[in-house]
């Protein structure tokens, strides 16, 4: 009678658990969506109205009134073409014939991208500069036996460097000091893991093939994918891991398969080494996991909530411990992380937020002086916080400029970024040439502005599809809270038009999921088919 009773606590404890949980998760759906809904309806209008394009000679970002008409053309044709496909597709004889073709589809994908990228690897010569030149010259020092480590040093200044310089430490052991073309390979070997990525994302949330068809038809034609692999940075990686770790949390939610615990967690020790920004999205997903976890009473879920922090913790302890131990220095603290919040909220030609070298300037002023920098930097947030709290239509103003110019940029930053090379211009071939010195530039950017807000139209039908739902399961979010955190994020931090390039990636799989809901919610509407054989989400 004692064992049936303690059995009979526990399994009330339990479903107690399960009660709170679920009402916790509901509550995160309806606040995660909301924002994502208010962001989406946002950047729809801006997008429709302006656009915004760096200065090809100073990099500053520059607002240019859009045309509405264009983007409505764009809009239109995508839905045509989309609503064509999707007709034709639901056309097809049996849901194997469907599957087939998804299949086929997304063999070639893979083969096509694979193949453009490592070609344009090959023939754009892009070398590093600015950053991407500094952690690479370090990486040849610490193999050469020569540790630059404290103040003024680059990494003095920017100790948070350790992870990518980590990478290359390794890859120029492997392949050769200064052979920086290894890393820009690396990215071309996880750019159809990053479409692999969100195609199973979009089939872990719909279940319907069209759904990944519209996907797998979107994602190869975001450009900035391309221009960022010979980038020499952790952008591109930290994205690609970003969607790794997405997929492998959405799979074990679903499936429950332990294998994503591991695979997961070595996606976000990775992206966070070569990108500190990639904890946004691993705490989005931790957030995830703990709902979940509460809320379907698996403790599985639990625990990978628990390794992912604490793996990512341990990495960065083991790189640095390995990079004192080799030099037999103390590795400086750098730069507070209160002067990059303080120069994200300066305004001044550069950009609303954006770099302007107040962090160094800062640091220099106080003699390296890590608390007293730190103590400086608050008190200009505070005083900078009271300005815009005083002023409230400026402060506003100054938010939506700063918004603008990161989420508004079609191309993400990647064409300035890349415009360095390793030989002279008359040297490259004839498609870098086109596009950097030549009219292909202004085209490239023409489509990729239409592009962006045909992504951020589609992109609210998934956010109502995911607010409607009446399970409301948060992990069928999970790409929506590392938007809304990443847009959190851009708000206070130093601005750069490239720090958006994870949350626009993340935006493709919705995107394509919003499209096809559309689509099957007019066509239930006419009458096609019923509600009852139409397709649900897992």
């Amino acid at each position: 009678m004692k064992e049936y009773t303690e059995q009979n606590g526990q399994e009330h404890r339990i479903e107690q658990h399960t009660v709170i949980g679920k009402t916790l998760e509901r509550s995160g759906v309806y606040v995660v969506g909301s924002l994502s809904l208010l962001l989406g309806i946002g950047l729809v209008y801006y997008s429709a109205r302006y656009t915004d394009i760096c200065a090809t000679d100073t990099g500053i970002p520059q607002t240019h009134v859009d045309s509405i008409f264009w983007n409505a053309v764009a809009l239109l044709a995508s839905a045509v073409v989309f609503g064509l496909l999707g007709k034709w597709f639901r056309g097809m004889q049996t849901e194997a014939h469907r599957l087939r073709l998804e299949k086929i589809l997304l063999l070639l994908v893979l083969i096509y991208s694979t193949a453009v990228g490592g070609i344009w690897v090959a023939i754009s010569h892009v070398e590093p500069y600015a950053d991407a030149r500094s952690v690479c010259v370090v990486a040849e020092c610490v193999l050469a036996g020569d540790f630059p480590m404290q103040p003024p040093t680059y990494m003095g200044y920017c100790p948070h460097q350790y992870g990518i310089v980590f990478v290359l430490h390794c890859l120029f052991a492997l392949f050769g000091s200064g052979n920086y073309a290894a890393f820009q390979y690396l990215n071309v070997v996880f750019l159809p893991l990053l479409i692999f990525a969100g195609y199973r994302i979009v089939k872990l949330i719909c279940e319907h093939s069209g759904a990944a068809v519209f996907y797998l038809l979107l994602a190869p034609a975001f450009l900035p994918l391309y221009f960022f692999l010979p980038y020499v940075y952790g952008d591109f990686l930290s994205a690609a891991c970003s969607m790794i770790v997405m997929w492998q949390v959405l799979s074990l939610c679903k499936n429950g398969k332990y294998s994503a615990i591991l695979w997961g967690t070595l996606a976000a020790v990775l992206g966070c080494l070569v990108r500190k920004n990639t904890l946004i999205v691993v705490i989005a997903a931790v957030l995830v996991l703990l709902l979940n976890s509460l809320s379907q009473a698996r403790w599985r879920l639990l625990f990978m909530a628990f390794v992912l922090p604490l793996s990512i913790w341990g990495a960065e302890k083991g790189v640095v411990f390995f990079y004192e131990h080799l030099s037999g220095e103390q590795i400086s603290p750098g730069i507070p992380m209160e002067c990059y919040v303080m120069m994200g909220l300066e305004d001044t030609e550069e950009g609303p937020g954006w770099f302007n070298g107040s962090n160094y300037k800062a640091y220099i002023a106080h003699n390296y002086d890590y608390e007293a920098t730190k103590t400086y930097g608050r008190e200009q947030i505070r005083a900078r916080a009271q300005v815009l709290w005083q002023n409230k239509p400026y402060a506003v103003d100054f938010f939506r400029r700063k918004t603008m110019t990161q989420w508004n940029m079609p191309d993400c930053y990647s064409i300035h970024e890349t415009d360095f090379f390793d030989r002279e211009v008359a040297e490259l071939a004839f498609p870098v040439q086109w596009i950097y010195r030549g009219e292909g530039r202004a085209r490239l950017e023409n489509y990729m502005n239409r592009y962006q807000f045909v992504l951020y139209v589609w992109f609210v039908p998934s956010v109502l599809g995911f607010l409607s739902d009446k399970r409301k399961r948060i992990d069928n979010g999970i790409l929506f809270v590392a938007i809304v955190g990443g847009f959190m994020f851009s708000l206070l931090w130093e601005a750069m038009g490239r720090y958006m390039f994870t949350y626009v990636v993340c935006m493709i799989p919705m995107a394509a999921v919003g499209m096809w809901r559309c689509q099957e919610y007019l066509v239930r509407r006419k009458g096609y088919i019923t509600k009852k054989s139409s397709p649900h989400d897992k």
